[in-house]
Order: structure tokens, then sequence, then C-alpha cells
């Protein structure tokens, strides 16, 4: 399709937009658009969310497989969804799932060997926002609780560490379906896959928990004293995503990489305390990652 260029008074070019486009996306006088340049090309859109066609699928007798692909379509931002399976217990399934991991799906049909689901509301660009910036608050709150039931043996506390995983789960499976569902940026797999190494590290941190739950291990001073320093770079990594800053940024590609040295060396000597800190190995590695991401997001 080939549209002329025409001039409005010295320095105003325009072209006209095509009529079938604008007819389907009812594009109305006034409507704003969304217009970006990508070097030769020049892209123009609406703000109005993404059509995502229904979705069906069969997955027999594989469960495990049934609950991920049933997260995965929530993320895509698919609006129904309909499995037919072997098992009548997978209908259990996706109950737990809608509970515990994502937000708006319900079952609409549900018989012994098929279920749909639809969601009975949605994502916008704002709540994406807030949603992440609920899930950086949460996820540094986890951290620095963790940190302090683990000192006090405070089991009452773990457990609560575990269950609060469910809702930083919920909120990264909220945020990737308005990524899927709404064009916010050309940086969205950047956002992506912060949102997936964020939910990973909320992982590791649970896992943690799980394992003072179950052992309550003896945990020396240098060890406790490198926990709190992991949770001071994931509140930093933090301020430097909100408030991008290229002094601390640099600081704490150094910071961390001096940390994730010495927890190396640790592991190696401290055997008793292997677990743990290969967990916080794993955050600080995580946390040090991300840095270039966010560098990325600021270009």
């Amino acid at each position: 399709m080939r549209r002329k260029v025409i001039r409005h008074g010295s320095s105003t070019l325009t072209i006209s937009l095509p009529s079938r486009w604008a007819k389907q996306h009812n594009i109305q006088k006034g409507d704003e658009l969304v217009v970006e340049e990508r070097g030769d090309l020049l892209s123009i859109q609406t703000e109005r969310e993404k059509t995502t066609p229904r979705y069906r699928t069969s997955i027999g007798s594989y469960s495990r497989l049934g609950k991920s692909h049933l997260t995965a379509c929530y993320r895509r931002g698919f609006d129904e969804v309909t499995f037919t399976f072997e098992d009548p217990a997978f209908a259990s399934v996706v109950q737990d799932v809608l509970k515990n991991d994502i937000e708006g799906y319900e079952i609409l049909t549900q018989n012994k060997h098929a279920c749909t689901v639809k969601h009975l509301f949605d994502v916008n660009k704002e709540g994406f926002k807030v949603a992440l910036r609920r899930l950086w608050t949460l996820l540094n709150s986890m951290a620095v609780d963790l940190l302090v039931a683990i000192r006090e043996k405070d089991t009452t506390t773990l457990q609560i560490i575990k269950e609060r995983d469910k809702t930083i789960n919920r909120l990264m499976n909220y945020c990737a379906r308005a990524l899927n569902k709404y064009v916010v940026t050309d940086d969205n797999i950047l956002y992506y896959h912060l949102l997936r190494e964020l939910e990973d590290i909320g992982d590791h941190y649970k896992e943690i928990a799980s394992f003072y739950l179950q052992h309550m291990p003896q945990t020396n001073d240098q060890s406790l004293a490198m926990f709190a320093q992991v949770n001071q770079y994931l509140e930093a990594l933090c301020d430097v995503y909100y408030t991008y800053d290229k002094q601390r940024v640099e600081a704490l590609f150094h910071r961390t990489k001096k940390l994730i040295e010495l927890m190396r060396s640790h592991i190696r000597k401290k055997r008793e305390t292997c677990v743990t800190l290969t967990y916080l190995l794993l955050i600080a590695t995580k946390t040090r990652g991300l840095l270039s991401t966010i560098v990325e997001l600021n270009l």
C-alpha cells in the first residue's frame, strides 16, 4: 500500500489513513494514535488492546503440562480458553491455578472431559505500572522479612513468606498479560525478561523459607551478612529501575561482582550453609544480570 505525502503550511507533512483500517478500529476525528519511529519505518497504532482469538487445545493425560498451558494462555492474552482432557481430576488443577496463580479467569463451562475459562475483567496500561511497582515492593519486603525470620527462627513468618510468593506470581502473570494485550513499548521483550527474572528471585526466596522450615540449620554471622547484602542490592536494583542513575548502576555492577565472588568462595568452604548460599548466589547473579536489562531500557 502506498500513500502520497501532502504538505500543509511550510513544514507540516501528512498522509491519509487507510479507510479499511480506520473503519476496522473505529478511528474517529480527534482520536489519538501512537506513532513510533523505527529507523526507516513509521509505525501507527491505536492504544486499544490487541484482539486475541479464542484458544482451544487437548492436553490428553498431561495434567502438569496443562497447568503450564493455562498460565501461558493467560499471559499471552487469550480471553477464552477451552481444554479437553482425559482425567476428570484435571478440573481441580484448573481451579487451583485460577485461585492461586492468575487474576480474572473464571470457569464458564465444565464437564468430565472439558473445561472453558473466560476472562471477565481485563488489564490496562496503568494497571501494568501499578502491578509492577507492587511486585517490586512485595519482593523487597519478602527479602527483608525472610532474613529477620531466619535470625529469630520465626516459623510462622517463614510460612507466611512461602504464601507471599503466590501473590508475586499472580502479579507477574498479570503484568505479562498486560504486555501481550497492549503495545506498551518496543521494549516489551526486555520487560518480559525483567518479569520472569523477578519471579525467579521470588521463587528462590521461597525455597530458602521452605528449607529453613524443614531443617532450621545454624547460620553463621558471615552468611547472614551476605544475605543482608543481597537484599540491599535487590532494593538498589529497584531504585535504579525507577530512578535511573549511571553512577549508581556502575557501582552496583562492581559491588555485586565482589559479592558473587565472595559467596562462591564461602560455599566451597562452608558446606553446612551451602543450600541457602546457593539460592542467595542465584538471586545475586540475577540481580546483577538485570542491571544490563535496565541499562537497555534506558537507551
